[in-house]
């Protein structure tokens, strides 16, 4: 169909002028009719177009990829990991575990907070390499941040840790402060999931 550009009245594909107002439609050749794009009937406003993953009421809809909802939330959910675990792993591997834990962190934080450009996922394993572990020390400060970050996307309570987590790195104990990185990240996964 046909839509007029003057009065919005709808027309047959093969017309060459609107039945309504009379007015010609140009710019048509005579094999392919004139339509106009977005027009509708009776002069009424397009429909809108929605944001991909949205239902037209502006919420999530099912099966869409999770975006960040107005007024905070998480974009994406980590996963939970074992905080003995991962402190066995890197000690029985001789810190290889941590690097591999470094980037799986920085990677979920980084997607939990709507793909941040000031995280660096292999930026942080390389400076943790290239510092012989000095960087590590200011990983232990930077993911309690993060994470205080993600508490608050996430609409839960605080638990600052970051100052006891650097003073633990820096005496030596990245060990514990490895633990207490993980312990709150599971909290805040789990938190989100349920």
């Amino acid at each position: 169909m046909i839509y007029c550009t003057n009065c919005g009245q709808q027309n047959a594909d093969d017309a060459r002028s609107c039945f309504n107002c009379g007015q010609a439609f140009t710019g048509q050749s005579s094999s392919t009719p004139f339509t106009t794009p977005g027009a509708t009937p009776y002069g009424e406003p397009p429909p809108q177009q929605q944001p991909p993953g949205t239902s037209p009421w502006g919420t999530p809809s099912y099966g869409a990829p999770m975006q960040q909802r107005p007024g905070g939330g998480l974009t994406a959910v980590g996963e939970s990991r074992d905080p003995i675990m991962t402190i066995v792993l890197s000690l029985v591997t001789c810190g290889i575990y941590m690097y591999f834990w470094i980037y799986q962190t920085s990677t979920e934080i980084k997607n939990a907070l709507g793909g941040r450009e000031d995280i660096n996922p292999t930026l942080d394993v390389v400076l943790s390499i290239f510092t012989c572990g000095l960087y590590i020390i200011y990983l232990a400060y930077r993911y309690p941040q993060l994470i205080n970050e993600l508490q608050d996307r996430a609409g839960q309570p605080r638990n600052d840790i970051s100052t006891i987590s650097i003073v633990l790195a820096v005496v030596g104990l990245w060990i514990v402060s490895l633990f207490m990185i993980q312990t709150e990240l599971n909290k805040v996964w789990d938190g989100a999931r349920s």
